[in-house]
C-alpha cells in the first residue's frame, strides 16, 4: 500500500482481507487476519513481519495513515529491537532519513540504548521519505498481569504523510 493511494487500489492488490472504506468519511479499518505491511513505493518500498494490530486510516477513500505493531505478541527485548534494526536498514536502503537524528537517534544495538530500552525510557525515533512520507518508530514495554516477571516489548510504527 501506498499513502495517498485510493483505498480500492490498495484492496484490489492486497493479499489480506480488508473491508470497504466509507464513501466521504474519514476512519479506520484493520485486516481480518494477520497481515504484513509492504509498502509499495517505488523509492521507499519496505515490508515488516506479520502484524496482530494493524490498523489502515482512510480519508475520503484515500489511505492517510498507517498504525501497526509489526509483531504478533510482546516479545522478548532482543527479539524487538532486531525487528527495528531490520525495518531501520530496509528504510536506509530505499532512502529514508532520520528526523532530528540528535533528538531521536535511530535505535541500535549497544548497552546504553539497551539499558533505555530495559528500564521503559527509550524514545521514539523519527524517518522521513523526502517530503512525501513520515513515520515514527517506538519500543515501549509491555506488562501482563498474568506474568509480573515477564516484561515483554511492543514496537510500534505510525506513519502518515509528511508535515513540516
Amino acid at each position: 500500500m501506498i499513502i495517498g493511494e485510493p483505498w480500492k487500489s490498495m484492496q484490489a492488490r492486497s493479499t489480506a482481507e480488508i473491508a470497504d472504506d466509507i464513501p466521504n468519511e474519514i476512519w479506520y479499518r484493520v485486516p481480518k487476519e494477520l497481515a504484513y505491511l509492504r509498502f509499495s513505493d517505488p523509492n521507499y518500498e519496505f515490508i515488516t513481519p506479520p502484524a496482530k494490530f494493524f490498523t489502515i486510516g482512510f480519508n475520503r477513500g484515500k489511505i492517510d495513515s498507517i498504525r501497526m505493531s509489526p509483531q504478533i505478541e510482546p516479545l522478548p527485548l532482543q527479539q524487538a529491537l532486531d525487528i527495528v534494526l531490520n525495518l531501520q536498514e530496509q528504510w536506509r536502503t530505499s532512502g529514508w532519513t532520520l528526523d532530528e537524528p540528535e533528538e531521536f537517534p535511530a535505535y541500535d544495538n549497544t548497552p546504553v540504548w539497551y539499558q533505555a530500552l530495559k528500564e521503559c525510557s527509550a524514545l521514539s525515533s523519527h524517518w522521513n521519505a523526502g517530503k512525501l512520507y513520515q513515520l515514527m518508530v517506538v519500543i515501549t514495554c509491555y506488562g501482563d498481569n498474568r506474568y509480573p516477571d515477564n516484561k515483554g516489548y511492543l514496537v510500534t510504527i505510525s506513519m502518515g504523510k509528511f508535515r513540516e
